[in-house]
């Protein structure tokens, strides 16, 4: 609690860096495991500052990592939560090269491979 006060603060005071303040929140949350948490920072920070490819992609992260299961039969279906494939697509369209551009990526052909009819348009650009 103690530190999202700090990082509210933070925001509220320098409006021009509340995305990264919104973000060090997120990321606080992310590494504490505590994903549900994350989401609505993480979402703060890309709404703020969406240029930057580490927010989309730790809202994917944390998007998939919240994602619910429903059963069929002996199966369990994961349900994606909405805004998961925009998030890591968004991170690698963004800059393919960046490290978290490179990690969406992976994560977007993750979800091709679950098979769940995901359609994603997962694509680099040429080093310059």
């Amino acid at each position: 609690q103690e530190a999202t006060a700090a990082y509210e603060k933070s925001a509220a005071l320098d409006p021009a860096n509340a995305g990264t303040a919104w973000r060090n929140l997120g990321i606080e949350l992310y590494n504490s495991n505590r994903m549900k948490e994350a989401l609505e920072p993480l979402k703060k920070a890309t709404e703020l500052d969406p240029k930057n490819p580490q927010g989309w992609y730790l809202l994917g992260v944390a998007l998939v990592n919240t994602m619910e299961y429903k059963k069929e039969g002996d199966k369990f279906i994961p349900i994606l939560q909405p805004g998961t494939v925009e998030a890591y697509q968004k991170a690698l369209d963004l800059d393919p090269n960046d490290p978290y551009g490179a990690q969406a990526k992976q994560g977007l052909e993750s979800l091709e491979q679950m098979g769940l009819g995901i359609q994603t348009k997962v694509k680099t650009r040429p080093k310059k």
